[in-house]
């Protein structure tokens, strides 16, 4: 028995997920298995409604309706990432709720995961947990080592709200209150990348013998 759960093109969530992946580009991959997508058909869908020059990601096309999709569904092996006491959540990751322990749901997760493993990596930023804070408890309760991968980018609350406001069905009044509660955060990034700025100037200013060593030799 195959569940119609595939975004159709009228919903205003596939136009959503078209939009967001057009302001932020692919964020979560598209997983394939012998060459057939396992997870991800919208995603897919929704990046074939956007030029392929704005997904970093993507070759060209091999005709105007197909793209080929570059994905992986392990962490970086240049980048493993190990942890020796409980991670923290990341701020931004509090938007949206946890399960509750005692909840069906919940517990299919656990037995999901004790069954199968862990299918997708908990992401990290800084050593918190960034995506995953229920894949990390199910893990703990079904006795199952957890898999991480360190997430690298601009603004980590613009991943999580990218990944989330698409898994949730939220009323017009809670995506207001997620927007409230993430502009601090927003504020927050913007002035840290202000004050890399102002570094990086200083840097330029006070040491040019070291930039020019940084420049790309002809």
């Amino acid at each position: 028995m195959h569940l119609q759960w595939s975004q159709g093109r009228g919903w205003p969530e596939f136009g959503e997920l078209v939009a967001d992946i057009g302001e932020h580009g692919l964020l979560q991959p598209i997983v394939l298995h012998d060459g057939k997508i396992l997870d991800g058909r919208s995603r897919h869908r929704a990046c074939q409604h956007r030029a392929p020059s704005t997904f970093p990601g993507l070759t060209p096309p091999v005709s105007t309706k197909y793209f080929y999709v570059k994905i992986s569904t392990d962490p970086p092996s240049d980048r493993p990432v190990s942890l020796t006491a409980d991670p923290e959540f990341h701020p931004a990751a509090a938007f949206f709720p946890l399960m509750d322990v005692d909840g069906p749901e919940f517990g299919e997760l656990v037995a999901d995961v004790r069954e199968h493993g862990l299918q997708q990596p908990i992401v990290l930023q800084e050593g918190k947990i960034l995506d995953g804070r229920n894949r990390y408890r199910a893990c703990q309760h079904a006795a199952v080592a957890p898999r991480f991968e360190e997430w690298v980018g601009e603004s980590p609350t613009a991943y999580v709200l990218s990944l989330n406001l698409h898994r949730w069905h939220l009323t017009d009044g809670q995506r207001a209150m997620v927007a409230v509660e993430a502009l601090p955060l927003f504020e927050a990034e913007a002035q840290e990348r202000r004050r890399e700025l102002g570094r990086e100037a200083a840097e330029r200013q006070h040491h040019p013998e070291r930039v020019e060593a940084n420049l790309p030799q002809r």
